[in-house]
């Protein structure tokens, strides 16, 4: 007997064959606690629904011959809705290749619906390859604007401009200033920014701490308790704490902050390593598992445990490690510290340790110190001495980068005059993670402007990132916080803000290139085109009533060049200039209205054309506590920009959600096992699902050219459309 996993992947089926039972596998919640399986659920023809809807079908049909023979309990709430191959009616249900939904309804279950991809047979997968090739050709010219991106790169990781009103105003709790800031971007419980940093100075004041923020500018410690953690006594493991750095991680929907311990012994100073994690980055549990190394809890890394190594201590013995970066890929967390020494500040080592997370037990595994070490040990150069400190790792399209400080040579390339003691920022390169790592060039260097609060010292530059530590950008720009001193014994302190800006000599020229590779060579700046003609183009609704505000975009003839790009006035229309010829319309986005892109259009003399579209009607559920969210997907780049994609062309995958509850009882459509569920596009564009109202998901939206980021909390109505903020175009 078969079951559903006939195919090359296992949520994919294809048609049976006479001998063959395919096996839907499905999970019923309770209606009564939607959080557990309802078990016991018989075959009961009048009190089921079970119905389905074959690809392109926009609705759903009852199921042919739905009997006991098509049904069978599995145990915890699972089941197998079973299509039998010697039964030629349901046999029929699969003679079409695409996506199939199920959807069953019992009394006393919540519904499910079930979506499994028809595939050909393995004889005839050369028809579909044939097929394939469009949207692995949209992949190449994805790729291809990844390469003109790289070009920029460079420019906009090294070239900042300073916020005016810096220092930023940031919660002190009693100390003089504020210092080490880890921005990040993850937009929930109302906020889309937040950032883990430390008050300092007086040392007996630096504990991790996190304020939040909606514009990156304005930071409040709203509904937070700080400290995260709270300093111990002297002679304590954390009598004193400094360079946090947190990540979060998706694969366990948690969270890890590093931090560096200090504790004194018989008058020497022992710096280390310590671990803790959280739910939801606000509240911390320091660890408290397997101890590591014969360290003592919470510390996971020491220059005097049992791996320890002879360029982790001073000359006592004692253990001098600091500035702690951390990153995750593949399974694996990469911690990168430096190894104070003689030279001093910002001149250290950086060596790499890897472990792995036992997230059942809450166990550190496998830390092991690199052979390599130290991976990073930067000679002296035309504007910095020997080393480095203060690093933090992002990555950026498969390369991997480090801003970190360094002491400014007296008298340089960058200048002379510079004071011995004075820091700057420094950019490392590398697309390995434990070697090749070189220096980029300068970043931030301190203002040198007399009684400006960084004037002496800039250094712990660190750039907004989400999720792996994946750059982001708001409004097209990297935004750098950092932190600064005021004179050499660092009594003042502050975190400021950078904005990243393309330098004037080649920003047009990239602006140039970028547009023509997407619109071609001509018209990219003359929004009504330059044609001979003058054409109005009119947007009605299906009640004849005209539609406003709606942007239109005309391309030539192969839907390739842009020609012309106008929004919809009050009368629904625009006007343009276009040549005689043959043109391609596209209308859109819009939360309102469906449209029938492209449209034809031919122009010949002065032309009036009236395009028609429709009053967007969303089907919502009928149960009131689930909310139908939906959202149209649109190509990123290339010709087809702004374009919606065509039948899985696109998804959406419910990447986390808050609070913690299971993925069946915020997702209730979901067969058990989704613990990550991806939705496709449809023949028009649109994924949709059902949730929970009140939950907070994090989504991952995939679309050829881009994959974007977003954070909803589900509404208390029947249907939310999800925006794609200004992505979409």
């Amino acid at each position: 007997m078969a079951d559903d996993y006939i195919g090359v992947t296992p949520f994919e089926i294809h048609y049976p064959d006479a001998d063959d039972e395919v096996k839907i596998r499905l999970f019923l919640a309770s209606a009564g606690d939607p959080t557990k399986g309802e078990t016991g659920v018989a075959f009961n023809a009048a009190g089921m629904v079970v119905a389905y809807a074959k690809p392109d079908e926009s609705l759903f049909t009852a199921f042919p011959t739905f009997a006991t023979e098509n049904w069978d309990e599995i145990g915890y709430g699972c089941y197998d809705l079973i299509i039998r191959g010697s039964d030629a009616t349901e046999r029929a249900l699969l003679d079409t290749v695409g996506d199939i939904w199920f959807y069953v309804k019992a009394t006393a279950t919540k519904e499910a619906r079930i979506r499994r991809r028809v595939v050909p047979a393995d004889t005839t997968r050369d028809d579909q390859w044939t097929d394939d090739r469009a949207a692995l050709q949209d992949r190449l010219d994805a790729a291809i604007t990844d390469v003109l991106r790289n070009a920029t790169n460079r420019s906009r990781l090294r070239t900042f401009g300073r916020y005016a009103d810096n220092p930023l105003t940031i919660e002190t709790y009693g100390a003089t200033g504020v210092t080490h800031s880890v921005p990040y971007r993850f937009e929930i419980g109302g906020y889309r920014l937040r950032m883990l940093y430390t008050p300092y100075p007086p040392s007996t004041e630096e504990e991790p701490c996190i304020v939040r923020s909606n514009d990156g500018i304005t930071w409040v410690d709203t509904g937070i308790v700080n400290p995260l953690i709270a300093m111990g006594g002297a002679g304590t493991w954390n009598e004193g704490m400094a360079d946090p750095d947190m990540i979060y991680v998706e694969d366990y929907d948690k969270w890890f902050m590093i931090v560096r311990s200090d504790q004194t012994i018989a008058t020497l100073k022992h710096k280390s390593i310590f671990l803790a994690y959280s739910d939801d980055g606000l509240t911390w549990t320091l660890y408290d598992g397997d101890v590591v190394n014969g360290n003592t809890n919470p510390v996971i890394l020491s220059g005097e445990d049992t791996g320890g190594e002879a360029y982790e201590l001073d000359t006592n013995g004692n253990t001098m490690l600091t500035s702690p970066t951390l990153y995750y890929e593949d399974g694996v967390f990469y911690l990168y510290y430096g190894t104070l020494d003689s030279d001093g500040a910002n001149r250290w080592k950086i060596n790499l340790v890897t472990f792995t997370w036992d997230d059942a037990g809450g166990n550190v595994q496998a830390l092991t110190r690199d052979s390599g070490n130290p991976i990073i040990n930067l000679a002296q150069d035309n504007n910095f001495m020997s080393g480095c400190g203060h690093q933090q790792i992002m990555v950026l399209n498969d390369a991997y980068y480090m801003y970190v400080g360094r002491l400014m040579l007296q008298s340089g390339v960058l200048g002379a005059g510079w004071v011995y003691g004075q820091f700057g920022t420094c950019l490392l390169k590398s697309t390995s993670l434990d070697s090749g790592w070189t220096v980029e060039g300068p970043v931030l260097l301190p203002s040198r402007i007399s009684g400006n609060w960084d004037y002496h010292s800039v250094y712990n530059a660190r750039p907004l990132v989400e999720g792996n530590k994946e750059l982001t950008q708001i409004n097209g720009e990297v935004l750098l916080y950092y932190s600064g001193q005021a004179d050499v014994n660092g009594v003042s302190r502050g975190i400021g803000l950078a904005y990243g800006l393309g330098p004037a000599d080649d920003i047009e020229e990239i602006v140039d290139i970028k547009l023509t590779a997407e619109h071609g060579d001509r018209l990219w700046t003359t929004a009504t085109g330059a044609g001979a003609n003058v054409v109005v183009l009119t947007l009605n609704d299906d009640s004849g009533n005209s539609v406003n505000s709606i942007v239109c975009v005309v391309r030539d003839s192969t839907n390739s060049v842009i020609a012309a790009r106008q929004t919809t006035n009050v009368a629904g229309q625009v006007t343009l200039q276009l040549d005689d010829g043959d043109y391609k319309v596209t209308y859109g986005p819009s939360a309102s209205y469906t449209f029938s892109n492209p449209y034809d259009l031919t122009v010949s003399g002065n032309t009036a054309e009236t395009f028609a579209c429709v009053i967007l009607v969303i089907p919502a559920s009928a149960d009131p506590g689930l909310c139908t969210c939906w959202i149209d997907i649109y190509y990123a780049v290339g010709a087809l920009a702004g374009i919606l994609v065509a039948a899985n062309g696109g998804s959406v995958e419910v990447a986390s959600i808050s609070p913690h509850w299971s993925v069946d009882s915020v997702i209730p459509v979901l067969a058990r096992g989704d613990d990550k569920p991806i939705f496709q596009t449809n023949a028009v564009g649109r994924a949709s699902f059902d949730a929970v109202r009140g939950a907070e998901l994090r989504l991952k939206v995939t679309r050829p050219g881009a994959v974007d980021t977003i954070t909803i909390t589900v509404p208390d109505q029947a249907s939310y459309y999800i925006p794609l903020a200004g992505a979409e175009r």
